[in-house]
């Protein structure tokens, strides 16, 4: 929800700090979500779910981003679907 309270047409950097852990959870950065960075203070965060085409056949990715200028910082996407059966990125 964090990504929500963005000014659509953002124009000035803002950076949401993202504390350690794991997170079972699919993000989108919508177009207009300008100027945006993600980032977390270590390596040890992960942002996972697994999104696959059985699952939603139209966007099958777990961190989407349509925003210019994105940066996301320290934080591993993982995407939990099993390396054989169904097509995932």
């Amino acid at each position: 929800s964090a990504i929500d309270h963005v000014p659509a047409n953002n124009t000035r950097r803002t950076v949401i700090n993202v504390k350690r852990g794991d997170y079972l959870e699919m993000v989108y950065v919508p177009q207009g979500r300008n100027f945006l960075t993600v980032r977390s203070d270590d390596g040890d965060t992960v942002i996972r779910y697994p999104n696959n085409a059985t699952f939603n056949p139209q966007q099958r990715q777990v961190f989407g981003v349509d925003a210019s200028d994105f940066t996301l910082e320290n934080i591993t996407v993982r995407n939990m679907t099993p390396r054989i059966g169904v097509q995932a990125e």
